[in-house]
C-alpha cells in the first residue's frame, strides 16, 4: 500500500500527517525536494554574511571615530549616510533573493505534490509550472497582504497575530496550486481549515516546538561569542575593542560552522512545513475537489469523450503517443488546458494520441 493511498478516503489526524510528513521528507525523495532549498539556503546566507561583515566594517569605522569622552561624532550611524547606503543595497538584495525563493517555493511544492498523489511529472514541467509570471505576481501581492494583516493582528494582541501567522502558512500551497494564475487568494487558508483549526494549529506547533528545540540544541554554543563580547566591553567600555572582539569570535571557523548548520536546520524545517501543507492541502479538499483535480483519469475521459465527438480523436497518428507517455493524467490535462491547438498541431495530436491510448487501453 502506498504511503499516501487513503489520502483523499479519509480524514487524517495530527499524528497521521506529523508522521506520513516525517517519513515524505526523509524517505526517498529527500534530495530532491531539499538540494533546492539547501543551495536557496545557502544563497541567503551568503548575502547575510556579506552584509554583517560590511554592517561590522561601518560600525569599526564608526567606533574609531568617537572622541575621546566616548560621544558620538556628528556624523553618527545609524543617521548616517553611508550607513543607510548599506541597509538601501541590503534591501535590495533581500527583493532580488525574493525573486528564487518564490520559484524554488513553487517547484518543491510540485514535486512534493506529485509524489504524494503517486503522479510522476517530469521536472521540467514542475519547474515551468513554477516560471509562470502571474503565479509569481500573486505570491507578491497575497503574500504582502498577509504580512499586513498579521502585523496589524499583532498591534491588537499577540495571539491574534501568532494565529494568523500559523494559519498564513497554508497560503504558498493555495497558491501554488490555484485553478486561476492570479487570484489573490487570501481568504482560502481560513476555508480550508474552517473544520479544522486546531487540528491544523496543533499540527504546525508540534513540527515548530520539535525544529525549535533541536534549532536551540545546535545554535547554543553561538551564544558564546557574543556573551564574550559584552563582558569585554563592560570591562573596558571601549567601543572598538568590542567590535574587534565581536568580529574575532564570530568569524571563527567553529562559529561559520554552526550558523550554516543552522541554517540547513531551518531549511529542513521549511521543508517539514511545506510537506504538511502539501498533505493538509490534498487531505482537507478531498471532499471538495473538482474531478480534475479528484479523478484525473476521468477528466481524461471527459476530454476523450468531447475530441472524439468532435472527430479529432479518429484522425490521430497512434506513434506520436510516445511523445507524452511519460506525463501523469494531471499533467496531460494541464497541457490539454493551455497549449494552442492550431499553432502547435503536431503536439496536440500527440497529447489527444497518449489521451486516447489511456482511455482505451490503461481503464
Amino acid at each position: 500500500m502506498r504511503p499516501f493511498q487513503d489520502i483523499q478516503s479519509r480524514e487524517y489526524t495530527v499524528e497521521d500527517i506529523v508522521q506520513k510528513t516525517f517519513g515524505g521528507v526523509f524517505g526517498r525523495k529527500f534530495w530532491e525536494f531539499g538540494v533546492p532549498a539547501f543551495l536557496l539556503t545557502l544563497l541567503g546566507v551568503a548575502a547575510s554574511t556579506g552584509f554583517t561583515h560590511a554592517s561590522w566594517s561601518q560600525m569599526q569605522q564608526w567606533s574609531q571615530s568617537m572622541d575621546a569622552t566616548g560621544g558620538p561624532p556628528d556624523t553618527a550611524l545609524p543617521t548616517s549616510p553611508e550607513f543607510l547606503m548599506l541597509y538601501g543595497r541590503w534591501l535590495l538584495v533581500y527583493v532580488a533573493l525574493s525573486v528564487p525563493t518564490i520559484i524554488c517555493v513553487q517547484y518543491i511544492l510540485h514535486r512534493m505534490r506529485c509524489f504524494i498523489l503517486d503522479a510522476p511529472e517530469p521536472k521540467i514541467w514542475s519547474l515551468q509550472r513554477s516560471l509562470d509570471p502571474l503565479r509569481f505576481f500573486d505570491f507578491v501581492v497575497s503574500g504582502a497582504i498577509a504580512c499586513v494583516l498579521i502585523w496589524i493582528g499583532s498591534l491588537f494582541c499577540f495571539v491574534p497575530g501568532i494565529a494568523l501567522s500559523l494559519v498564513y502558512m497554508l497560503l504558498p500551497v493555495c497558491l501554488t496550486f490555484g485553478q486561476k494564475r492570479f487570484r489573490v487568494p487570501v481568504k482560502e487558508p481560513f476555508q480550508l481549515i474552517r473544520t479544522r483549526f486546531w487540528k491544523t494549529v496543533g499540527t504546525l506547533i508540534v513540527i515548530g516546538i520539535a525544529f525549535m528545540i533541536l534549532s536551540w540544541i545546535v545554535s547554543l554554543p553561538l551564544s558564546g561569542p557574543i556573551t564574550k563580547s559584552l563582558r569585554t566591553l563592560g570591562a573596558n567600555q571601549d567601543p572598538t575593542l568590542y567590535w574587534e572582539e565581536y568580529a574575532t569570535q564570530m568569524w571563527s571557523p567553529l562559529n561559520i560552522g554552526l550558523g550554516a548548520v543552522s541554517a540547513l536546520l531551518a531549511a529542513v524545517y521549511w521543508l517539514f512545513i511545506g510537506f504538511a501543507s502539501v498533505v493538509m492541502y490534498i487531505n482537507y479538499r478531498a471532499d471538495v475537489l473538482t474531478p480534475t483535480e479528484a479523478l484525473p483519469r476521468t477528466a481524461l475521459r471527459g476530454v476523450y469523450e468531447r475530441e472524439r465527438l468532435s472527430g479529432r480523436t479518429d484522425l490521430v497518428r497512434s506513434d506520436l503517443a510516445g511523445d507524452y507517455g511519460d506525463h501523469s493524467d494531471d499533467t496531460l490535462l494541464d497541457i490539454y488546458q493551455h497549449i494552442d491547438a492550431e499553432a502547435y498541431q503536431e503536439k496536440f495530436s500527440a497529447l489527444l494520441a497518449e489521451i486516447k491510448h489511456r482511455i482505451e487501453h490503461l481503464n
